[in-house]
């Protein structure tokens, strides 16, 4: 079982969004909806793998915010990135 999977990764990612009140701390979108938050290592792991279950080392982001961090890092990203209105819905949905 990989570090996503694991238990305390997925309860603490849970009491993240439950603190981050489900909103994104980049654009403020809201993250309710299943699939539409991330929640993000402000220092990623490679670089602090004791901050892992860090819970001052996480937030909760909206997908395309996430993705703009991480290609700001350095990470390639090739997962393309849905437009979303000012609520967070894919524009498709409309």
């Amino acid at each position: 079982m990989g570090f996503y999977q694991s238990k305390e990764w997925v309860e603490l990612r849970q009491l993240v969004k439950a603190r981050d009140k489900y909103k994104c701390q980049i654009c403020g979108v809201s993250v309710r909806d299943k699939g539409s938050s991330q929640v993000d290592h402000i220092i990623p792991r490679k670089s602090a793998p004791s901050l892992a279950l860090d819970i001052n080392n996480l937030r909760t982001l909206c997908r395309p915010c996430h993705i703009k961090f991480d290609a700001a890092r350095g990470f390639k990203d090739m997962r393309p990135i849905m437009p979303v209105d000012e609520d967070g819905y894919p524009d498709s949905w409309k």
